[in-house]
């Protein structure tokens, strides 16, 4: 009964000794992550693509990240809300009614489906937006955007085909 006992010992010893040097490899490979997202969002904040840094820095403030990187992470984040240009695109007919639910295209890409009054935010530069809006001309406009800045611009969408006369 003793070599039944030990040799069980032995196994859930075996046992566990794996899952400890699984869980160290896991955390370890977690923090490999941690540091190779806060390398990516340092490249892409050299490159202006601010938005794309925002995400790989959401990556690297987990939890399993080392409170070294997240410190850095964080820091990096937190200056980085306030550089990310954002504009209000304030979308009306010819009247100056505002009109809702225009498909907004930043660079040939969609940028929202709905397009409403809420702030937009994009990169820093020069970008070409086009808004379209069924039974409206499509409308195309440039615009160049400064870190941190925020602005409105107003965009007129005229109907796609002329109101007929009026009958006399």
């Amino acid at each position: 009964m003793r070599a039944g006992r030990v040799q069980v010992s032995a196994r859930a010893l075996a046992l566990t000794t794996v899952v400890g040097i699984l869980a160290v490899a896991a955390v370890g490979r977690a923090q490999q992550d941690c540091a190779d997202a806060n390398g990516r969002a340092s490249t892409l904040l050299d490159a202006h693509q601010l938005r794309k840094a925002r995400e790989q820095l959401r990556l690297c403030i987990a939890k399993t990240c080392a409170d070294a990187t997240r410190a850095d992470c964080t820091k990096k984040l937190l200056e980085l809300q306030a550089a990310i240009p954002a504009v209000v695109f304030d979308v009306s007919d010819e009247s100056g009614h505002p009109l809702t639910g225009a498909t907004l295209y930043m660079d040939g890409a969609v940028l929202t489906k709905s397009l409403g009054d809420q702030a937009v935010e994009v990169e820093t530069g020069s970008h070409t937006f086009r808004f379209e809006l069924p039974g409206r001309y499509r409308v195309t406009r440039t615009f160049t955007f400064r870190d941190g800045e925020g602005r409105h611009e107003a965009i007129v969408l005229p109907p796609a085909q002329p109101a007929p006369p009026a009958a006399h």
